[in-house]
């Protein structure tokens, strides 16, 4: 419990840091890479499940967040 806790509050601290260091544009270049990196890695794998579900759900998250491409 103490570790969820934790956790929590380590992810509002670093989110509120983030938010008052960087602006938004390179906040969504950020982002960007992130979903870009996580859609590279998924395609060098064997496993095809991740890419039917990994490359779906950043595309999602592109879409609902608008973070161009």
């Amino acid at each position: 419990m103490k570790n969820k806790i934790l956790m929590a509050m380590l992810q509002m601290v670093i989110t509120n840091v983030i938010e008052m260091c960087i602006d938004k544009e390179t906040q969504l270049k950020f982002i960007d890479s992130m979903l870009d990196s996580a859609k590279a890695f998924v395609s060098r794998t064997d496993n095809t499940l991740d890419d039917k579900i990994i490359v779906p759900l950043c595309d999602s998250i592109r879409k609902n967040f608008n973070i161009p491409d």
